[in-house]
């Protein structure tokens, strides 16, 4: 089986703007590091149970899991900051 890194990706960064749009994560007043690592962590998360729901009984190994995690981890950060820049600019 090839690893769906392209479908990851598209579904974390549709989930990273869904996010911010349904205010399931709101940036908090506070420096700036600390907020884009609860951004991390809550992504953490989200990728978790996408794969656990998406991909229940694939075979993939460690590495590949890790890697889908990854790409979701990346993807959805970077979704979510393009949802409050485009928010910001429509402001």
């Amino acid at each position: 089986m090839q690893l769906p890194i392209l479908q990851t990706g598209a579904a974390a960064w549709k989930a990273g703007h869904q996010a911010i749009q349904r205010g399931m994560f709101v940036f908090q007043t506070s420096a700036e590091d600390m907020a884009y690592a609860d951004l991390k962590r809550f992504a953490v998360e989200e990728a978790r149970r996408y794969v656990a729901t998406r991909y229940p009984n694939a075979p993939f190994t460690p590495y590949e899991r890790t890697r889908l995690l990854a790409t979701f981890v990346h993807a959805f950060v970077n979704g979510a900051f393009d949802e409050v820049m485009q928010a910001g600019a429509s402001d």
